[in-house]
């Protein structure tokens, strides 16, 4: 009941253990695609400008309370504890994005959307 779209305006290249990358884009979609709404979409931007890559993942999910939005990346932590229980999962997926971000020099954040939703961004510079 979900749209998934790509749109990736440059081929970045980002050098990583193939099973890091597997996990840091699994974690990041899984996340997403729990948190949406049927008949809405998932979507991942790519670009590049002189600096750095920018790859986004957004949702159309109800988003979460900003208080909530520095304690994502914390191992077990649940916004909305009876939500996650009601959909699975053991709480590590955005720790375990965090760890491979830092561990490459990457930045991640997470911000709510105007219209609803997460925006999920992850800057790194091309070739690390």
């Amino acid at each position: 009941g979900l749209a998934f779209q790509v749109e990736i305006s440059a081929r970045p290249l980002m050098q990583a253990r193939p099973g890091h990358i597997a996990s840091l884009w699994s974690n990041l979609i899984d996340n997403a695609i729990k948190y949406s709404q049927e008949r809405t979409s998932v979507t991942v931007q790519g670009s590049m400008d002189a600096n750095h890559i920018l790859i986004t993942v957004t949702d159309e999910g109800p988003g979460i309370q900003d208080i909530h939005l520095p304690r994502l990346f914390e191992r077990f932590y649940r916004a909305d504890k009876a939500r996650s229980r009601k959909l699975g999962g053991t709480g590590l997926g955005l720790a375990i994005v965090k760890r491979l971000c830092e561990l490459y020099g990457w930045s991640i954040r997470f911000s709510n959307r105007e219209n609803g939703g997460l925006l999920a961004e992850l800057k790194f510079f091309e070739g690390r």
